[in-house]
């Protein structure tokens, strides 16, 4: 990422006043989840307005309504798209200012001229194909992660962010054999059909592994907000052994987060467009289980932090693998490690230190 001049300037934030913790408390945001006008939005106001308020002052919170000088201003790309005015925080006045606006998105894409991302997740997808609903065959491999995405730009960086670890479980068990599978995305439901589908395809084989890592004394939890499509039904109901906890909207955060503490590794098949999910599971200690084929390498290192199969392997030898990981987690008490370099890496509490290292580098 191109220097980016910070002495003498601000940084802030823009939270929108819709979107703020000011406006509907830390509580509410994490316990009526459900009830707030855009969940997911409030959700990423709350990580925003917590890394600026854990930040000992080096960002500030801002709430778009003013154009102030020699300020740096980070703004969420859905902000900037739907919330903010564009007229006042225009290129011109701006410049005028002494001021830049700084988008951050999901990946490198999406951040303008200079811009960071949240996650690379998608970054590398949109570095490999062309269009991420891509077929699945055994006479083609599947091209996820093979670029890295800093030689890519110059003018984007990558910063997780996920959640403040003081809002988390703390979690005391990490002895059960308990996994918690990734609740499916409406891309994977929409193509369960589709025995081409790659995503179709991870999710299947993902249920068949869990069904062989019955023999190794595990259980397995997930929840589901769309149990009324008959294709879902069908999968779950040959899977009596796996406890499903259905919604019909959105799940509470604080509930969510609970449900992953249940577990002590998350089942992950699905390119996560933040990593949220993933970064979360880790700052609990959780490890991870993910495909080659979708896995992100700047975050998973297998039999690590994580235990990465294929679906090039049979769900009888992943098994295998992934018992054999558990083993070694549990040995080495692994949970440990994981918990604290993901706090380091992802957390709010840390978010100002890593976004000043990229502005440096």
């Amino acid at each position: 990422m191109d220097k980016v001049r910070i002495v003498g300037k601000n940084i802030k934030v823009i939270v929108p006043h819709s979107c703020s913790p000011d406006t509907w408390t830390i509580d509410y945001i994490v316990e009526k989840t459900n009830e707030l006008w855009n969940p997911f939005l409030c959700l990423m106001g709350l990580r925003f307005w917590l890394a600026a308020k854990q930040s000992d002052n080096v960002i500030k919170i801002a709430d778009g309504t003013v154009l102030e000088r020699d300020t740096i201003y980070l703004c969420r790309d859905f902000f900037s798209k739907y919330i903010l005015d564009t007229n006042l925080f225009s290129e011109r006045n701006l410049s005028d200012n002494g001021s830049m606006l700084l988008v951050i998105g999901a990946n490198i894409s999406a951040g303008g001229r200079i811009g960071i991302s949240l996650s690379s997740w998608w970054t590398d997808l949109l570095l490999n194909v062309e269009e991420n609903n891509i077929s699945f065959s055994k006479e083609k491999f599947i091209q996820y992660g093979g670029v890295n995405p800093f030689e890519k730009s110059t003018t984007q960086a990558i910063v997780p962010l996920s959640m403040s670890k003081k809002l988390l479980p703390n979690k005391q068990n990490h002895s059960e054999k308990i996994i918690f599978i990734d609740e499916p995305h409406e891309e994977v439901i929409k193509r369960l059909g589709d025995n081409s589908n790659v995503y179709s395809i991870l999710f299947r084989h993902c249920l068949d592994v869990c069904e062989e890592l019955r023999k190794y004394g595990f259980t397995f939890r997930t929840f589901s907000r769309n149990l009324v499509n008959k294709d879902l039904q069908n999968l779950y109901r040959c899977r009596s052994y796996i406890d499903i906890v259905s919604r019909d909207a959105w799940v509470p955060y604080r509930e969510l987060l609970n449900f992953y503490a249940s577990g002590n590794m998350f089942f992950n098949f699905f390119p996560e467009t933040f990593g949220f999910p993933i970064y979360e599971n880790m700052q609990m200690g959780n490890a991870i289980i993910s495909y080659s084929e979708i896995a992100n390498l700047l975050n998973l290192r297998s039999m690590q932090n994580s235990v990465l199969i294929s679906l090039y392997q049979s769900p009888n030898l992943c098994a295998k693998i992934i018992n054999e990981y558990w083993d070694i987690f549990q040995g080495n008490k692994l949970h440990e490690l994981i918990s604290a370099e993901a706090n380091e890496r992802y957390s709010t509490e840390t978010y100002a230190e890593r976004l000043l290292r990229q502005f440096s580098r």
